[in-house]
Order: structure tokens, then sequence, then C-alpha cells
């Protein structure tokens, strides 16, 4: 009966709907996660725009404070407001739309696997995305990884289709949410005019350049200078300064001077401090970017939504964590296999999947790296994972053959789940006091 549900593709798609969207909206429900540390800022933000306030964070419209708003992109706080005009200014309004978004998340993945592999990958893909915890716990917050992940899927869609003027508007609105992912964009735009050699491309670059231009025009207004979406070069200072280990940490606050109490000074004092601190100290600025990497690839790092959460006592939390751990470590190891495996018949949809995870990875080099900025990549992550599995009874064929080209593969693979679980060891040996002190804070051991 499942194979005929499975081969029957509406049904499929409809069976993978509904167990994504009850799975997001039974754990929004039962945990009831409050908006903490960004979702309170956007949470703010959207009560401001929805009221008709405009677009700042706290009540004065001073200087100060529109500053603050430089460092949020947009379009995540407009959507959160469009959901509190239209149901109140109600938490679980976002977790319906939100649970709606990721279930239709899986059924885009069932597509562009399927349109760069073949139906049996995206059968195993989306049901992978439709019960991977982290994104159903991200549906549950106030965070723009829905949303985001949801963009971006529908975007690699089109362009994959090569439907530019689409693609573009998606590109523009999903760099409204996370700004770095511009990286990507204008590395895609080059690739693809180089290898299409057609000025269709353009309209891609034009389209993402207009759906962006009237928020850097609202800046240019309001603020009197040139301005991209957001102008967060604390983040650059954040990753490259005395103090940094990888991870967002800014100087002391007597080595922040800002004499002018804008965020605009503060972000420009940051931008010089940052730069003169890559120049000043290569040597330190190599030593912060291969821990980057480290953290970028260390499986123990894992969300700490678990201090906001309403899970039954500590044994459900570690549960919930248990989960989330074991998860994550099976879509990353086994998606990096199946990168290396789908070299074997390269083609363009695969090459875009591997640009994009690749670019993720080094668009975070030159700031800090956070758990939740690795998100994104997982969708694909599982992608190749669910080819790893349906070639999987192939690959024991050649492998009992002996076949050459297999077991190349097959060492490259061993080799990089090899390493990065020896740094994820390496990575949790330096951190065990934060581990340590994370697990006190729910009352796991005593302080």
């Amino acid at each position: 009966m499942f194979r005929r549900l499975i081969l029957k593709q509406s049904n499929f798609l409809i069976f993978i709907f509904f167990l994504a969207f009850i799975l997001r909206l039974a754990y929004a429900f039962s945990e009831r996660i409050r908006p903490f540390a960004d979702a309170a800022h956007y949470h703010r933000f959207a009560i401001s725009i929805s009221s008709g306030k405009g677009y700042f964070e706290k009540e004065e419209k001073t200087a100060g404070e529109y500053g603050e708003a430089l460092n949020w992109p947009p379009f995540y706080p407009f959507f959160l407001a469009l959901a509190y005009k239209i149901m109140g200014h109600k938490y679980t309004a976002v977790w319906i739309i939100q649970a709606l978004l990721g279930a239709l998340s899986c059924v885009w993945v069932y597509f562009l696997a399927k349109a760069i592999f073949n139906q049996r990958v995206a059968v195993f893909s989306a049901f992978i995305a439709a019960v991977y915890f982290d994104l159903i716990i991200y549906s549950a917050m106030l965070l723009t990884e829905t949303l985001y992940i949801f963009l971006i899927l529908v975007f690699f869609l089109l362009f994959l289709k090569k439907r530019y003027v689409a693609a573009g508007v998606l590109a523009g609105l999903s760099a409204l949410t996370r700004p770095i992912i511009m990286i990507f964009y204008l590395f895609l735009f080059f690739w693809e005019w180089r290898r299409e050699k057609t000025a269709k491309v353009c309209w891609f670059l034009l389209l993402l350049l207009l759906t962006i231009m009237p928020w850097i025009a609202r800046n240019y207004f309001v603020y009197h200078r040139l301005l991209p979406i957001t102008a967060g070069w604390d983040n650059l200072w954040s990753g490259n300064n005395p103090r940094a280990n990888g991870e967002n940490i800014l100087p002391r606050e007597n080595d922040i001077p800002n004499p002018e109490g804008t965020y605009l000074s503060f972000n420009d004092h940051a931008l010089k401090e940052a730069v003169a601190f890559i120049l000043g100290h290569p040597g330190r600025v190599f030593l912060l970017v291969l821990r980057k990497l480290s953290i970028f690839f260390s499986l123990v790092r894992i969300n700490a939504w678990w201090l906001y959460t309403n899970s039954s006592g500590i044994s459900g939390i570690i549960l919930s964590a248990a989960l989330s751990f074991l998860l994550s470590s099976c879509i990353f190891l086994l998606g990096i296999a199946g990168v290396v495996f789908s070299w074997r018949q390269n083609s363009r949809g695969k090459s875009l999947l591997r640009y994009f995870i690749l670019l993720c990875l080094l668009s975070l080099i030159p700031f800090y790296f956070n758990v939740r900025f690795r998100l994104p990549v997982y969708p694909f992550l599982i992608i190749f994972m669910g080819y790893l599995l349906s070639v999987l009874p192939e690959l024991k064929r050649k492998w009992v053959a002996r076949e050459k080209t297999t077991l190349r593969y097959f060492n490259i693979s061993l080799f990089l789940i090899l390493l990065v679980i020896f740094n994820s060891v390496y990575d949790g040996l330096l951190q065990w006091k934060v581990f340590y002190e994370k697990l006190s804070t729910i009352g796991l051991f005593k302080k």
C-alpha cells in the first residue's frame, strides 16, 4: 500500500505536506516557545510596524533607536507584521503560518530533488525533511530560518528551470531576509553567465537589484547616506578582534567608544577596527579562520533552544537534544558522502547545490559562526543524503565487484567523515566547560 502511495506523486505529496505540517504544529503548540534573543527583536519590530509606528524597535524615534534597525534585515519583521495585522499580536498566528511554510518547503525539497536526480531520491529527501527535528524546531520560533529556507528552495527551482525574472525576485526577498546570501547570488550570476552565454541571465541580476533597491533607497532618505540592506559591521568586528574565538564576541565594553551615541557611528568604528585587526594580525586571523571551519564542521554544536522550551523535565530536554544531535549528525555525514558520490555524474543542478553549501561556509568565515547559520544547508545535504540512500544497492554491487571508481569515492567519503568526527571530538574537548554550564542551567548538574 505504501509503495503504491509513493508511486502516485500527488498522494505522496499530500502525505508529506500533512505529516510535516502536523509535526510542526504539534511541536509549536506543545512547547509554546516565547521570543528570545534575536526572536525578541523581530517581535518588537513587527509590533511597531503592525501598529503603524514605523520600522524601529523602541518607542522613542531618536537617531540611536532608528540606528538599531539598521542591523536587522527587514523582510522577516514585515512578514511577522503582516501576520500580526491580520490575526492579531499572537504567537500562534506565526506558528501556524510557519508550519505551513515548513510543510511547503518539504514539498519543494521533493520537486528540487526530482528535478536534479529522480523520483526515488525525491521520496527519500522529502520524508527526511518532513521529520528532521531541527527544521521542526525552528518553525516554532520567531526566527528567519523557516521563511529563509522556503524562499531559497523556491528560488532554486525557478533558477534551475531558467525562469530568471521570478528567480531574481525570490533572490531579492531572501537577501532582504538574510543579506549575506548576496555573496552566493553574485557568484551565481557570473557562473550562469559564463555557462549559458545569454543576455537572459541579466534579468536575474536586474530583478534581484530592483527587489532590494527600495529598501536601500529608504535607508538613504532616512540616514542620508548610501547603505546596504543592513549596516552590521559589528558582525565583522565580532569575528575579528583580540578576544575573538570564532563565535560572536565583541571587545570589552571599555574598548568600544561611541561618542555620538548612534548605531551608525558605532558601525563606522566597528568597520575601522575590524579592518585594522585583519591587516595587522594576519597570523591570528588565519588561526581564527581555522577555528571557524572547525566550529562549522563540529557535530557537537547543536542548538541551545532547550533553555526556552516547556519540555517535560530534564529527561524530555535531554531526549530532544539527543534527537537533534543524532539526526543532524546523520544528515551531515551522509550528506557529505552523497556530495562526493554525486560527482560520478555531474550536472548543472548538482553543481548549484554544491556551490550553495560551499559559499554558505565561505561567507561566514569573515564574520563569526552561530549554529543557526548552518541550518540553511541542511535541506541540500538532505537531498544529497537521499541520493546516497537511493544508490546504496548499486554501490554495494560495485563494491563487491571492486570497481575502482566506487572504491575511490568511498575512500574519499570515509576520509571526510572521519575528519569531521575527529574535529567534533576536538571541538567537544575544547568546549566541555561551556557544555557543562549549559547542562547545569537546565538542572542536570549542580553549579
